[in-house]
């Protein structure tokens, strides 16, 4: 099958932004992109860039100010209201919902665009009700209130009532705003999982930074004055593109950790980092915390190489190596060492050299 057959929604040259009878207010210029089915999108940007008004363009609430968004081959103001909502299916960012309602009569609602005027379910359409809450995991609270649920159910339950929908297409604003940690990894996965195994496409505005890196199928990054950067989270992360995204607000996104902070990687000593993995890992998020950068190994700079969390080597560009029985006390030798210019510890004799 070609790409392109994948390709269920396209915008083309769109200027996004605010018209009213005596002023034009664009946000975004010159937007050109395409969502497949079976992918999870999400977009990043920092605050004022311009991504909710790209959300409620591409949901139809505001016309483009230019250019043209297409679903499924057909521009979206050429369809009617009922034929939109069997195509794109939409959850908001908002905290405002009636307590007298229950998980069943909210999912219920996505199958509205499918049924008469009356809004009577056939047997079908309360078998896809429930197949929409098995799938999000809020089946067991079908009879409870909305106002009984944690903030993690609640928005699994609006997603549930989006799969009811069974549009090909599903536009989420911020849906892991209000989650503790455990509640955005969960949604992000469940909406990684149900693009790909229900071959939708799912676009999602994000602050969550690592979540949006680990389960995005691509990244979308707007930015003010700057052209849309589109690609897979890997190419964008490795070609510095984060980083530079960052970089433009004065914060620093560690490539090897995949941490932000406030942070000059200009202003701070590279320490390159190898061994095992979550040592390594670990190392890293001290070594950053202490004022480094941790990078790649290469020659010329101090490296690290963490054995486990009770050895790590650590490899001068003198030559000589000298071992630590922590993470913390390694750091604190280093931040010494950055201080005063000495570092003390175990000494050996090895060269310090990149992995090969």
């Amino acid at each position: 099958m070609n790409s392109n057959d994948r390709i269920i929604l396209s915008a083309e040259n769109l200027s996004t932004g605010y018209r009213n009878s005596r002023k034009e207010t664009v946000i975004q210029r010159n937007l050109s992109f395409s969502l497949r089915r079976g992918e999870l999108t999400s977009l990043i940007g920092l605050n004022g860039s311009g991504k909710s008004t790209l959300i409620k363009t591409l949901c139809g609430f505001l016309p483009p100010l230019e250019g043209e968004v297409k679903i499924a081959g057909k521009e979206i103001s050429r369809y009617s209201a009922g034929e939109f909502a069997r195509k794109v299916a939409v959850v908001l960012t908002d905290k405002t919902y009636s307590g007298a309602i229950t998980v069943r009569e909210l999912v219920s609602m996505g199958r509205y665009p499918h049924t008469g005027w009356l809004g009577k379910l056939s047997h079908r359409d309360n078998l896809i009700v429930d197949e929409s809450m098995v799938s999000t995991g809020v089946y067991h609270k079908a009879d409870s209130f909305l106002s009984d649920l944690s903030d993690g159910q609640r928005q699994r339950a609006f997603i549930a009532k989006a799969l009811a929908q069974q549009a090909p297409v599903i536009i989420l604003d911020e849906p892991t705003a209000f989650l503790d940690v455990a509640g955005r990894s969960e949604t992000l996965s469940l909406l990684h999982r149900t693009a790909s195994d229900m071959d939708l496409s799912i676009f999602l505005s994000i602050h969550d930074i690592d979540n949006a890196l680990m389960y995005s199928d691509k990244i979308m990054v707007i930015r003010e004055s700057s052209p849309m950067l589109f690609d897979t989270p890997e190419n964008l992360v490795m070609d510095g593109k984060i980083t530079d995204f960052f970089a433009e607000k004065g914060l620093f996104f560690n490539e090897m950790s995949g941490q932000i902070s406030h942070y000059n990687s200009s202003d701070t000593v590279q320490v390159g980092i190898k061994g095992d993995k979550l040592t390594a890992r670990w190392l890293s998020n001290a070594l950053f915390r202490y004022g480094f950068t941790p990078v790649a190994p290469k020659n010329g700079i101090i490296c690290c190489n963490a054995v486990s969390k009770e050895l790590i080597e650590v490899l001068l560009p003198e030559g000589r190596m000298i071992t630590y029985d922590s993470i913390g006390s390694a750091c604190s030798a280093l931040r010494e060492r950055n201080i005063s210019g000495s570092i003390r510890g175990r000494a050996q004799d090895e060269k310090c050299e990149p992995d090969r």
